[in-house]
C-alpha cells in the first residue's frame, strides 16, 4: 500500500514536467510535420523568435500560423541571431493543415585559447590556470565551441593575478586568443572566525575556533596567540600555503596542551611570501583579530530519550546557554521481552534554552507495530548552581543542580521502552564534574497519571566522558513501585556520541537492559543509533 501511493505522488509530482518535455509548443529535439484538419501552414520553432520568409516575403515571427494560403508548393526560410538560417520547401493542400516543428540550430565556432606567463615572470613560480569558458589542457590551450557574440574570457591560477580577455566570435571566423598572467603580489583576504567566543571543554566544532583566510601566492606563515598581557601563550609554524584557501584551527590551549584560563585572547596570522618565487623586498603580512574563552558556554549534545536531557537513564543538571540548541533523530530495536513485529520505534527529539541556565526538551516517538502507537514528552528544567562555569578548566570538585519538571503522554502501544510511562515526573540531578569525567546522582518522583495516583520513586546515577570528539557514559536507573509490593526495575544503558571531523554534526549509538527484577534472568535488551546536530 505505502509503494503504490509513493509511486502515485511521484507520477503528480513528475506529470506536469512530462507535460511540458511533450509540449510542442514548448521543446522538441528534431523537426517535425503534421498534418491535421484545417487548411492553411502553422509553423513553430525551438526556440521560438525565429524570423519567418515564406517565398522571400517576411511573415512575423514564431509561432505563426497562416490560414489563407493556397494550395502548393512553398519555400520557407527561418532565421534568429545566433543560430543557423533554416532552409526548406513544403507542399500545402487545401484538405489538411500542415503543422511545422523545426529544431533551430546555434551558431558556434572554435576558439582556440592559450594562457601563457608574462615574459618577465619568475619561471620556477608554479603555473596551473583556469579558465571560465572551459578545461584547459597539460600544455595550458584549450579549444572552445563558442556561441557568436562577444564573450570575456577569465583566467585564474594560484600565485598569478587574475586577467581576462574579451574576444568576438563571428560566423566563418577561426579567433585566437592569448592570455597572459603576471605575479601576483603576496597578500591575504576574506579572513573570517567561526566563533568569537567558545568553550574548549566543547565537543565538536563548538570547543574549537575556526580560521579561514585566502592568499593569493605561495607563502609561509605562523600563527600566534597572545593573552591579555600580551605574551605569547601559543604558537606554531603553519603549513607552506600551496593552495589559496586556508584554514587554521585553535582549541584554546597553550604551549603544553592545556585549556587556558577564561578571557580575551589576541590571535595573530604573520605570513609572507616564498623568497624563491619573488625578486622584490619580502615584508610581513599581519593579521590581528580577537576571541574570548568563556567556560560558561557548556555546550554538548545529551540523550533525549526520557524526554529529559541527560544520559540515556539519567537526567543531568547541565543546561545550554540561551540561543543553543540540539535535535536528533534515531531509532531503537530490542529482544526478549518487546515484540517488534514490522519496524523498529522511531523517536525524534529537540532541546532549546531560550535564556540561560533554562532549558526545554521534547520528545517525539512512534511505534509502527501492527496496531501503531505514538508518544510524546516534554520537560522544563533550571539549573539553579553551576560550579563548573567558572573562569578556569582547573577546578575543584565542581558541583552543579538543577531541578526539573516532565510530563509523558501515549496512546495504546506508544510508550517508548526506555521512559517510565504516562505521567509527571520531579526530578533533581546533581554532578560533580573530574575533567574529562561528569559524575551524576539524581532522585526522582514518578507521578503515573491518569493510570494510577500512587507515586513511584526511583534512584539515578551514571558519569560521562567528554572530550572534543567523543561523549560516552553509562547510566543506571533504579524504580521502587510501591503499589505492586515494592516491586524494582533495574536499568543500565551505554551512550556515545562521535563528533567526525570536529563538526555540530554528531552520531550516536547506544544500548542496555532492562529488568524487572534485579539479578534475575528476565532481562531485556535494547539497541539504537541516530544521528543530530548542536549548535
Amino acid at each position: 500500500m505505502i509503494k503504490t501511493r509513493f509511486i502515485l505522488l511521484l507520477f503528480i509530482f513528475l506529470f506536469p514536467v512530462i507535460l511540458w518535455a511533450n509540449d510542442p509548443e514548448t521543446s522538441f529535439s528534431r523537426d517535425r510535420f503534421e498534418e491535421i484538419e484545417g487548411r492553411g501552414l502553422v509553423i513553430q520553432t525551438n526556440p521560438r523568435g525565429a524570423r519567418v520568409f515564406i517565398n522571400g516575403i517576411d511573415r512575423g515571427i514564431t509561432p505563426v500560423t497562416l490560414e489563407n494560403l493556397q494550395s502548393g508548393e512553398y519555400n520557407i526560410r527561418l532565421t534568429r541571431d545566433g543560430f543557423k538560417e533554416r532552409n526548406f520547401n513544403v507542399t500545402l493542400f487545401d484538405t489538411s493543415r500542415l503543422t511545422a516543428f523545426i529544431e533551430m540550430e546555434e551558431a558556434r565556432e572554435i576558439v582556440t585559447i592559450t594562457v601563457l606567463k608574462d615574459p618577465f615572470s619568475p619561471e620556477q613560480l608554479p603555473f596551473k590556470p583556469e579558465i571560465s569558458a572551459g578545461v584547459l589542457s597539460n600544455d595550458n590551450t584549450a579549444n572552445i565551441n563558442m556561441p557568436l557574440g562577444n564573450h570575456t574570457i577569465r583566467a585564474r591560477a594560484f600565485g598569478w593575478e587574475d586577467t581576462s580577455v574579451s574576444v568576438l566570435v563571428s560566423e566563418n571566423s577561426t579567433p585566437s586568443v592569448e592570455i597572459y598572467m603576471k605575479r601576483a603580489a603576496f597578500t591575504i583576504e576574506n579572513v573570517s572566525q567561526s566563533r568569537h567566543r567558545f568553550n574548549p571543554k566543547n565537543s565538536g566544532d563548538l570547543g574549537v575556533t575556526r580560521i579561514r583566510f585566502e592568499v593569493s601566492a605561495p607563502g609561509d606563515g605562523n600563527f600566534v596567540v597572545l593573552d591579555s598581557y600580551g605574551s605569547v601563550v601559543y604558537e606554531r609554524k603553519l603549513q607552506r600555503f600551496n593552495e589559496r584557501v586556508q584554514h587554521v584551527i585553535w582549541d584554546g590551549k597553550d604551549l603544553n596542551g592545556f585549556n587556558l584560563p577564561q578571557g580575551l585572547y589576541s590571535i595573530l596570522i604573520e605570513a609572507n611570501a616564498i623568497a624563491e618565487y619573488t625578486t622584490e623586498v619580502i615584508e610581513i603580512v599581519l593579521i590581528k583579530m580577537e576571541t574570548e574563552i568563556n567556560y560558561s558556554m557548556d555546550i554538548f549534545s545529551l540523550s533525549l530519550d526520557s524526554g529529559t536531557a541527560g544520559l540515556t537513564f539519567s537526567p543531568l543538571p547541565n543546561t545550554l546557554p540561551a540561543g543553543s540548541y540540539q535535535f536528533d533523530a534515531g531509532i531503537l530495536f530490542a529482544a526478549n521481552g518487546f515484540s517488534l513485529p514490522t519496524a523498529f520505534p522511531f523517536k525524534i527529539g529537540a532541546r532549546f534554552a531560550p535564556i540561560d541556565k533554562l532549558e526545554l526538551t521534547s520528545v517525539f516517538n512512534i511505534n509502527p507495530l501492527e496496531n501503531p502507537g505514538w508518544g510524546i514528552s516534554a520537560s522544563l528544567k533550571y539549573n539553579f548552581f553551576n560550579g563548573s562555569n567558572s573562569n578556569h578548566e582547573n577546578q575543584n570538585l565542581p558541583v552543579s543542580i538543577a531541578a526539573g519538571i516532565s510530563y509523558a503522554w501515549a496512546n495504546e502501544n506508544g510508550e517508548s521502552f526506555l521512559s517510565s510511562g504516562r505521567g509527571i515526573s520531579l526530578f533533581a540531578p546533581i554532578s560533580l564534574e573530574l575533567p574529562p569525567f561528569l559524575y551524576i546522582l539524581c532522585p526522582v518522583l514518578f507521578l503515573p497519571i491518569p493510570d494510577s495516583f500512587i507515586p513511584r520513586a526511583a534512584l539515578c546515577a551514571g558519569f560521562l566522558y567528554k572530550s572534543n570528539w567523543i561523549n560516552t557514559g553509562l547510566s543506571f536507573k533504579s524504580e521502587f513501585d510501591l503499589e505492586n509490593d515494592i516491586k524494582i526495575k533495574f536499568m543500565i544503558g551505554a551512550d556515545a556520541r562521535f563528533y567526525p571531523g570536529l563538526s555540530n554534526l554528531f552520531i550516536y549509538l547506544q544500548a542496555g537492559m532492562l529488568t524487572s527484577k534485579m539479578f534475575t534472568s528476565n532481562n531485556s535488551f535494547y539497541g539504537g543509533l541516530g544521528i543530530g546536530m548542536i549548535f
